[in-house]
């Protein structure tokens, strides 16, 4: 009888909540399997889907990749930092110089250094250098000198149309010192002379400079030569014997200011 009516009651309760039945348990266990799956993927990697999808998607399989590239940034600046950086050419040149590099030394000390120090041996070498630049200079002095000489007299010829003095003081010698028009006549031809004569010497002047010129040249060129040699001696007790390459010469010649 008892039985009877439980099963009743069920039956009874059955046909009252019978129409929701299907709704309310297929939302409670979607929910619940939504949020287990979550957890197992999440947490233990137990469902395949879920943790497939978290790699695959993005947030921690991109935090990775994001570590990573950082990772591999701080260990290329960190070398770069280490490596030695790369020998600068100024650097090749001192270390070729070596105690050339005393070439630094102020004006005074160079003036003042005993001539058996180091610092001496250099400021002889400047002194020699020196010495030919400035016989170098007296060539150039006369060539451009000759140069000049030669357009300014090709000028002078151009510009002057009169006659020669030799040609004038003939005409003055022909003058009848009788005759009313001789003062007029003298005075033309004297102004003309003085113009001739004005014009003889400017262009004696000038061929003289030109045709001296190369004898003065060569034995100006001697002088180079001996000078050149006295600094090839001086650079050769400065370096200690060594030969300096062009680079290093040029850079040894800028410290001294030459």
């Amino acid at each position: 009888m008892k039985m009877r009516t439980l099963m009743a009651a069920a039956a009874t309760a059955a046909l009252i909540i019978g129409p929701l039945s299907p709704i309310t348990p297929f939302v409670g266990a979607g929910s619940a399997y939504a949020k287990g799956g979550g957890d197992k993927g999440g947490g233990g990697g137990g469902g395949g889907g879920g943790k497939s999808e978290s790699k695959g998607g993005g947030g921690k399989s991109s935090s990775k990749g994001g570590g990573a590239s950082k990772g591999a940034t701080k260990r290329s600046v960190s070398k770069a930092e280490t490596a030695p950086p790369p020998r600068s050419e100024q650097g090749r040149l001192a270390s070729e110089l070596k105690g050339l590099m005393a070439a630094h030394a102020n004006p005074r000390a160079l003036e003042r250094a005993n001539p058996g120090s180091q610092v001496g041996r250099i400021a002889l070498y400047r002194d020699a250098a020196l010495a030919t630049i400035e016989a170098k200079a007296a060539v150039e002095a006369l060539e451009q000198e000759a140069a000049k000489a030669a357009d300014d007299l090709a000028a002078l010829e151009a510009a002057y149309t009169g006659r020669s003095s030799a040609d004038i003081l003939a005409d003055i010698a022909l003058l009848d010192e009788e005759s009313d028009s001789y003062e007029a006549e003298k005075a033309a031809l004297d102004a003309e002379l003085a113009a001739a004569e004005s014009f003889e010497a400017e262009q004696l002047r000038l061929q003289t400079v030109i045709d001296e010129a190369p004898a003065k040249i060569e034995e100006a060129e001697l002088v180079v030569e001996e000078k050149e040699g006295l600094e090839g001696d001086a650079l050769m007790t400065a370096s200690g014997g060594r030969t300096l390459s062009d680079e290093a010469l040029a850079y040894f010649r800028e410290l001294l200011g030459l």
